[in-house]
């Protein structure tokens, strides 16, 4: 799915949403934590958030909101 989205922030905006529309649903969480969805996001807006200049500073933004968003959920 990354590699069809024009950016990083359209991508970690989507993950962001598909994250906060099934917060409510249990079998929805539990499908994104046993299947490596969750970890592969964290990591991967990790790696976004803590990089220097060669990311752009929108796409470290979107990462630290979606890291947020799954820490507040």
């Amino acid at each position: 799915m990354q590699q069809q989205l024009p950016s990083w922030t359209t991508y970690a905006t989507l993950c962001n949403d598909i994250f906060v529309n099934t917060l409510n649903s249990e079998l929805s969480n539990h499908v994104i934590e046993r299947s490596g969805v969750l970890k592969y996001w964290l990591i991967n807006s990790l790696r976004i958030a803590e990089s220097n200049s060669e990311v752009p500073l929108n796409d470290r933004i979107a990462s630290l909101v979606f890291l947020t968003e799954i820490w507040m959920g």
